[in-house]
């Protein structure tokens, strides 16, 4: 890792860091449903994965994580 990507994790909030573990959760879930066969169970993966997207993307928005209130 560079030091200027440490510096960014360290200079990240509270908020940031959650956004970073749900939107690596939702990558995860990407790749594992690339690989099912079963049509129905891969929709439901990706339909996960786009949630946590949304969740990564309204943590940042409101900043529930840093002691904000939106």
């Amino acid at each position: 890792m560079s030091v200027n990507a440490v510096q960014g994790v360290i200079s990240m909030d509270k908020s940031e860091h959650v956004a970073v573990r749900l939107t690596r959760r939702a990558e995860a879930l990407r790749a594992i449903a690339s690989n099912v066969k079963d049509q129905e169970s891969r929709e439901a993966m990706l339909d996960w994965a786009a949630d946590y997207e949304r969740l990564a993307e309204r943590a940042i928005e409101v900043g529930t994580f840093s002691g904000r209130r939106g």
